[in-house]
């Protein structure tokens, strides 16, 4: 589910890079709501049962990833202070990207494998739970 979610968050990226003017505050805004969804059900489920079943190993790499969120929610949280029409805006949302890419391509290339090594038993009940916590992001967030 987590490479789902960055997936469909590089497919904004991407669209923000390719839109106009008028659509990209549109899309800001939506990246921004995503990302955050990420990190909550992240936080909140993934990062707590990798710590729990893989003992120091996942600890590190949690702590890592946690690093990497705490950056990313920093700039969203700067994104969304900004007027819409700070040209600023637009600079702060590149350094996002790609605080987020690296992020994920840390999850994706160092803890995901090793989490599906370690965790597979587990990965179905993970994923209804990460879905549980992200539906509990958007209900908190009507």
């Amino acid at each position: 589910m987590l490479e789902q979610d960055h997936h469909e968050i590089e497919l904004m990226f991407d669209q923000y890079d390719r839109a106009g003017e008028d659509e990209r505050a549109r899309l800001i805004e939506r990246a921004c709501y995503e990302i955050e969804a990420q990190i909550r059900a992240s936080q909140e489920t993934f990062y707590p049962a990798v710590r729990a079943a893989m003992g120091d190993d996942g600890a590190e790499l949690v702590e890592d990833a946690l690093i990497g969120n705490t950056r990313v929610s920093r700039l969203i949280k700067e994104i969304r202070g900004m007027h819409a029409n700070d040209p600023s805006v637009e600079a702060k949302f590149a350094v996002l990207m790609e605080l987020a890419r690296q992020h994920v391509d840390e999850e994706e290339v160092e803890m995901f494998p090793l989490v599906k090594t370690n965790m597979d038993s587990q990965l179905g009940l993970l994923g209804d739970a990460l879905e549980q916590q992200k539906h509990l992001f958007e209900m908190s967030t009507q």
